[in-house]
């Protein structure tokens, strides 16, 4: 009647760790200030234009400044995760508290960095 199957909850289970390992690398990449610096930028481009602004020309700029801002994000909660450990406000960040391995963070920081 209402048996289900042993594979779906093995399923629904790595799906949940998935969206909470996603969430934990979205989280270092400190997603609210690289919104502000693209904000920045783009308003630098925009003021810095003789016209019309390119558009390739600026998404480019706007793709890599947020990788960028990104990638270093996660690399200084990387170079900070022994002090972040002992304050209160920062030992629930990723690193910290265990849940991002402090070397994949290390890797996820260069790689965005690198692609920026």
């Amino acid at each position: 009647m209402g048996v289900k199957h042993p594979q779906a909850a093995v399923s629904a289970g790595g799906g949940l760790a998935l969206a909470s390992q996603l969430s934990d690398y979205y989280e270092l990449a400190k997603p609210t200030i690289v919104w502000l610096i693209v904000m920045s930028t783009a308003m630098g481009c925009f003021l810095a234009a003789d016209g019309s602004l390119p558009a390739v020309a600026t998404a480019n700029a706007l793709l890599a400044t947020a990788l960028l801002a990104a990638g270093t994000g996660t690399l200084n909660q990387w170079s900070e995760r022994g002090t972040d450990s002992l304050m209160k406000r920062t030992r629930r960040r990723p690193i910290p508290a265990g849940r991002v391995p402090a070397a994949s963070a290390l890797a996820y920081g260069s790689a965005l960095t690198g692609a920026g």
